[in-house]
């Protein structure tokens, strides 16, 4: 940060030219800065220069953020695929292909992977070989990124539905309607999710039974 008499300018420490649009949240680990971006690429960048560490390369774009856990990145793709990478060195450890595009970016909870797709499913993976441990029927795309309690998931629809499920099993504990799309994230406080819909309205629900606060 400079200060001029034009008033403060920022100057960046670095910049790194990708070939798309980027529409994700980046992820640090590891000394490295984890970006997905729509030239099909999940880019690794030095943290310190910004030069590239590797990159590893999908079938479509990727709008979803990546996930850290321990040693692995996780991040799907609109090619139908979650990937495991080696954050260490790219390579793939395993992927699970569902039957539409992934925006869902994904999220890490008792060594599963929880992540919707716009097959209308959401998913819960085994983190360790990508095996599914259960899907459930949202009955219309998922996009956004559920969030996960000791015992709940929670998660909405481009249907306008929010779902509470079972954490272990995926049964469907309560749902709640809003009027349009819910394509962003629920967030959790004091025993209410919070989230917004396309319907310009934010609505509180109560954790336990999905009523309206």
């Amino acid at each position: 940060i400079e200060q001029s008499p034009a008033g403060i300018q920022i100057t960046p420490i670095w910049t790194f030219k990708c070939e798309d649009e980027i529409r994700s949240n980046v992820a640090i680990a590891d000394g490295k800065v984890f970006v997905t971006v729509y030239d099909n690429n999940l880019y690794a960048l030095n943290q310190k220069n910004g030069e590239i560490v590797w990159k590893f390369p999908t079938s479509d774009g990727v709008g979803a953020s990546p996930c850290v856990y321990e040693d692995t990145i996780y991040v799907g793709s609109s090619d139908g695929r979650m990937y495991a990478i080696d954050l260490r060195n790219g390579r793939q450890k395993w992927y699970f292909e569902t039957q539409g595009p992934i925006y869902s970016s994904p999220k890490v909870r008792f060594d599963h992977l929880f992540f919707g797709s716009d097959d209308g499913y959401l998913y819960a993976l085994n983190i360790k070989q990508g095996r599914k441990v259960w899907k459930v029927n949202a009955f219309s795309a998922v996009r956004s990124s559920p969030y996960i309690d000791d015992e709940r998931v929670y998660v909405g629809t481009e249907g306008g539905y929010v779902y509470c499920m079972d954490l272990s099993s995926g049964k469907t504990i309560w749902q709640a309607q809003a009027k349009r799309a819910v394509t962003s994230s629920p967030c959790f406080y004091e025993d209410v999710v919070v989230v917004g819909s396309t319907d310009t309205t934010v609505y509180a629900f109560d954790a336990g039974t999905g009523w309206a606060i």
